[in-house]
């Protein structure tokens, strides 16, 4: 326990994880008001509609990036350490040359494939190519320890993306959500590339394939989680619940925002992880004493949120304020402990420490027996049996990522 207060009492980790937090919080907080603003006035069925074209962009967006971004800020993290910083430069350069061209022909393929939500497609056009150069330059700062600065290139172009925003929705609906994102993703690229000073831009084509060797296992990761996370959106239209998957969305946007801060203790610990990996001593407060103190928060937490969540909803989302919205909130509830718990490792320890094959292999697992049981409950329970699926095969994935990572790391 003593390290643990010791860990949290540094004020170098104190302050990098405040300024982490304001970035995200502005990062992700405007997306989340974008789309409660949007499904206040859209009907269910509206909303749903715009989850689902989000969900086929998001296919796109997981093969650009594919593990780009987590690679990147261990990379950087390493350069940092041995000093090579002239190498940061040509690798963030290559990647976002690499990630640009995979986001672009992914886009045209996905509008070939889905002509009737092709227009709609077409909006997030700047949103799908700005993206992947975001997460890289993302990981560089966080790689290279420089989180007061990438939070300074926050802040700003939410501000001005929040106005513009509102104006967007109000007047045109489903298109001027899609055009909100579109246009907050540009404008923040805008602000990283203007915060970055590079002597050269050198594409190098070994360093690609050196970061895609890692990013593939991170990226098989990521398309494994997306097993028992957007499949779900499919598998609901798939069965004509598109009112439900307006509910979903709601539900696990609410959760991101609270999943938030974890997600950046994880960011501000992962490079201090990668330079204690070699003394298990101190690693050990990384991956046994923070992840006990955020299991018991989460319950405290959930116990609030089951009694103040439906008293928020009724009074600001009333067309949202139904049983079926309410089962699946009180659901995906008792998936935060362990959510928290695995967010926090996998950003914090287990991808930075080089064990992603670890959570490609266990996400692919759960994730393919998250299908398996979509369908199964879904025609015995109705639509509530995908959340019951995702509930018992999310957790079991988050436990065995721990279990085989502390039997690993102790060899």
């Amino acid at each position: 326990m003593k390290y643990s207060l010791s860990l949290f009492s540094k004020s170098l980790i104190v302050r990098d994880y405040l300024w982490r937090l304001l970035q995200y919080l502005s990062k992700t907080l405007i997306l989340i008001v974008f789309n409660f603003y949007a499904a206040s006035i859209l009907s269910p069925e509206g909303y749903g509609e715009v989850v689902y074209v989000l969900a086929l962009v998001g296919i796109v967006e997981m093969f650009a990036n594919f593990g780009l971004s987590a690679t990147c800020l261990k990379k950087c993290a390493e350069y940092t350490k041995q000093g090579t910083n002239r190498e940061i430069s040509t690798l963030v350069f290559s990647v976002s040359v690499f990630s640009t061209i995979v986001s672009f022909v992914g886009f045209v393929i996905l509008s070939f494939l889905f002509t009737s939500s092709s227009v709609n497609i077409l909006y997030l056009l700047p949103y799908l190519l700005s993206l992947p150069l975001i997460s890289v330059l993302d990981g560089m700062y966080v790689g290279m320890g420089r989180f007061k600065e990438v939070s300074r290139s926050t802040v700003i172009p939410t501000l001005i993306s929040a106005l513009i925003g509102f104006f967007l929705i109000s007047y045109f609906g489903i298109k001027g959500l899609l055009l909100s994102y579109s246009f907050y993703n540009v404008l923040l690229l805008c602000f990283y590339i203007y915060k970055t000073s590079f002597s050269e831009y050198r594409f190098s084509l070994q360093i690609v394939r050196d970061v895609l060797r890692y990013s593939i296992i991170v990226g098989l990761g990521s398309l494994s989680f997306f097993l028992y996370s957007r499949v779900d959106v499919f598998i609901l239209e798939y069965f004509s619940f598109t009112k439900e998957i307006g509910y979903y969305e709601l539900v696990m946007k609410s959760f991101q925002l609270l999943v938030l801060p974890v997600i950046m203790l994880g960011q501000v610990v992962s490079p201090k992880a990668v330079r204690d990996k070699d003394d298990l001593r101190r690693l050990s407060k990384y991956y046994q004493h923070i992840p006990s103190f955020l299991f018991i928060g989460s319950l405290f937490l959930i116990c609030i949120l089951f009694f103040l969540g439906p008293i928020l909803i009724q009074s600001y989302l009333n067309a949202y304020y139904t049983q079926d919205f309410l089962l699946i909130f009180n659901v995906l509830l008792l998936v935060l402990p362990l959510k928290f718990i695995g967010v926090y490792m996998t950003n914090g320890v287990i991808t930075p420490l080089g064990y992603a094959k670890l959570l490609t292999i266990t996400t692919f697992f759960f994730g393919v027996c998250n299908v398996f049981f979509d369908f199964i409950l879904i025609e015995r329970y109705g639509f509530i049996g995908v959340f019951y699926a995702t509930l018992i095969c999310h957790n079991a994935n988050i436990m065995s990522q721990y279990v085989l990572f502390r039997i690993k790391i102790k060899k």
